[in-house]
C-alpha cells in the first residue's frame, strides 16, 4: 500500500503581479519544477485572494518515510527561492487503490 503527504506551504505576502514575481524567479523555480519531474511530487502555486503567494504540493511514495524525506528535500529546494516556507496545512495517510 503506498503512502502520501500533500499540503500547502505559504512563500510570501503582498504579491499583486504574478506574472513579475514569477519572472524573477524563474530560473530557480524551473529547477524546483524540474526536482518535482524527476520525483514525481505534484505542485500547483500560485496567489490567494488576499496576494499570498503559495504552493501546494503531494508526493506519493512507498514508505512514510520516503514521503518524508522528499518533503525535506522539496522544502530545502523552496527555502533557496522563497524568502520563508510556512506550512499552512498537511495531511497524510494511504492510498487504498
Amino acid at each position: 500500500m503506498k503512502k502520501f503527504i500533500k499540503g500547502t506551504f505559504e512563500l510570501d505576502k503582498d504579491v499583486t503581479d504574478l506574472e513579475a514575481y514569477e519572472e524573477n524567479k524563474k530560473q530557480k523555480i524551473l529547477e524546483i519544477v524540474d526536482w518535482c519531474n524527476r520525483f514525481g511530487v505534484a505542485i500547483n502555486c500560485g496567489t490567494a485572494d488576499d496576494n499570498t503567494y503559495l504552493c501546494e504540493y503531494k508526493i506519493v511514495a512507498n514508505t512514510k518515510s520516503m514521503c518524508n524525506g522528499l518533503l525535506q528535500e522539496f522544502k530545502e529546494l523552496l527555502k533557496d527561492c522563497y524568502p520563508y516556507v510556512k506550512m499552512v496545512w498537511q495531511g497524510s495517510g494511504d492510498i487504498l487503490w
